[in-house]
């Protein structure tokens, strides 16, 4: 049997975090090339990766570039993210009637998270007329499709849904 001890394996090991961000980089330029080619799928990962600042730093100019592209494309995970980037303002000018439609469009694809927050959008009336019977209905659509929001968000949504149900009037959340 072969020992090892510890203090040889942090030898061997690079400095924290440096291997990681060289294989993320490393990514990086694979997934470019492979977006500026076309590709879809590539086209959202490098949106995401430059919207998490992950294998780079964080930029949410290209970011939204990137997303854009592969949303043309009808990659509905790009939707989501651009229409969630100008529901919140991010890297855009906030645009409440943009942000529907990107998220209407990725709902319709049975992406979870669009679903969760095209609810919320018909709940309190963001980007679209208030309507509770379709803010219930794309609430259950996203927890048919396994959507799990944080729980932070969930006690908050619960409120205003029962005061939307109750008749009640909500104020629509701040900008950021």
């Amino acid at each position: 049997m072969l020992r090892v001890s510890l203090s040889v394996v942090c030898l061997l090991l690079p400095p924290s975090g440096a291997a990681v961000d060289y294989l993320l980089e490393e990514q990086l330029d694979r997934r470019l090339e492979q977006a500026a080619e076309g590709d879809v799928e590539a086209q959202y990962a490098v949106g995401d990766m430059y919207y998490k600042g992950r294998g780079t730093y964080v930029d949410h100019e290209k970011a939204y570039i990137w997303f854009r592209r592969s949303a043309a494309l009808g990659h509905r995970k790009a939707e989501f993210k651009l229409g969630y980037m100008y529901l919140k303002g991010i890297g855009v000018g906030q645009d409440s009637t943009r942000a529907f439609e990107l998220l209407r469009s990725s709902a319709a694809k049975r992406y979870a998270p669009a679903q969760f927050y095209l609810a919320q959008m018909y709940a309190l009336g963001l980007g679209v007329g208030k309507n509770s019977t379709l803010a219930l209905r794309w609430l259950r659509a996203s927890i048919e499709e396994g959507y799990r929001p944080p729980k932070a968000e969930l006690a908050t949504i619960r409120a205003d849904l029962d005061r939307v149900l109750n008749g009640q009037e909500i104020e629509p959340p701040l900008p950021p």
